[in-house]
Order: C-alpha cells, then structure tokens, then sequence
C-alpha cells in the first residue's frame, strides 16, 4: 500500500514507484532540508537504508510502499 503524508508537496510520477516493494518497504528519499541538515537515513549500494555508517545521509520524504 502507498503512504503518502499530508504535508508533503512534490513532483514525483507516482506510476514510477514499484506496485509492492521487494523487502518490507520502498521509500522515497530526498536530499536534506536546510531545518533538517543530519538527514535520518543513509542509502547503501545495495539500495537498503541504514542507519549507521559514514556515507552522506538523506531525508525520508514522507512517502513509501508497504507491506
């Protein structure tokens, strides 16, 4: 199912997102804010997300497909 938070304003072409995600989630995420410069996730080679690790971090944008 599709999450899309209420106050989220954006340009994406939801049709791009898969129809079920290949793990628990697919989540969208953006490059930081200015309010929000440490981000909350980093993205891995792999695709997943993580939250440990050196590599610059990204901001979750309010919008992801669920299990």
């Amino acid at each position: 199912f599709l999450v899309v938070n209420g106050d989220v304003w954006t340009d994406l072409v939801f049709s791009t997102l898969p129809d079920a995600p290949t793990g628990d989630a697919h989540v969208v995420l953006v490059d930081n804010p200015v309010q929000h410069p440490r981000g909350d996730f980093i993205l891995r080679a792999d695709g997943r997300v993580s939250d440990e690790g050196d590599a610059a971090r990204l901001t979750y944008a309010g919008i992801g497909v669920y299990r």
